[in-house]
């Protein structure tokens, strides 16, 4: 095992029993399914949240558009 930036910041060889490897490449396994399987989870919530800012926006541009025919209307009626 490489240990790196040590106290003097020189890098270290370490034996390391075999055992000690498998439990450590299996350490480093799941840790890296979690930060996938974590940026995935992101990835869908930062797409849920400009979803639903994208939904907001189209919800208020259609209510501005209802606000301006109402308007037309009124302005229609008074005409006649």
């Amino acid at each position: 095992m490489t240990i790196r930036k040590t106290k003097f910041r020189n890098d270290r060889l370490v034996p390391v029993h075999a055992t000690t490897r498998g439990i450590l490449r299996q350490y480093a396994r799941d840790r890296d399914a979690t930060r996938a399987q974590a940026a995935a989870t992101s990835a869908e919530a930062e797409a849920a949240v400009a979803e639903a800012a994208n939904a907001r926006a189209d919800l208020s541009s259609t209510e501005a558009r209802i606000s301006h025919y109402k308007l037309e209307i009124d302005r229609l009626r008074r005409q006649l």
